[in-house]
Order: structure tokens, then C-alpha cells, then sequence
């Protein structure tokens, strides 16, 4: 058995009228700002994908060395 580490989940809701990207966006930010370790986000699809990462290295949150941008698709 592989170890095993703990995880945290923190619910955060939704903005009304916000785009999916842009929401997803500032969730991380704050994320980035408020706690330390990885982060784990699930969209829809590779298009979301991309405005999000967009998004966050139009605001220099993209540093290379510090993300890894990783899609299934």
C-alpha cells in the first residue's frame, strides 16, 4: 500500500454571474495566498483549462518554476 497523505477540502461558493474561469481563477489565487502545499483543480475541459492558466499568468501567477500545469486532455 502506497502512503497516504492528509488532504483538506474547503468549499468556497461560487460567485453569481461569474465566468467558470475567471471564478476558478480567483479561487486559486487566494488559495495560493492563504495556505501552503499543492492544489488540485477539476474542470470541464481543456478550454476551461487554458482560460484559467491564461488568466493567472496574465497576473505573473504563472511562474514556471512554481506551476505545473497538467491536462488530461
Amino acid at each position: 500500500m502506497g502512503r497516504q497523505f492528509p488532504n483538506t477540502f474547503i468549499y468556497i461558493s461560487p460567485e453569481a454571474n461569474s465566468y467558470l474561469a475567471v471564478a476558478t481563477a480567483r479561487v486559486i489565487k487566494r488559495a495560493l495566498r492563504e495556505q501552503v502545499g499543492d492544489m488540485l483543480v477539476f474542470l470541464p475541459g481543456a478550454g476551461e483549462i487554458q482560460r484559467v492558466a491564461t488568466l493567472l499568468e496574465s497576473e505573473n501567477f504563472g511562474n514556471p518554476s512554481s506551476f505545473v500545469w497538467r491536462s488530461a486532455f
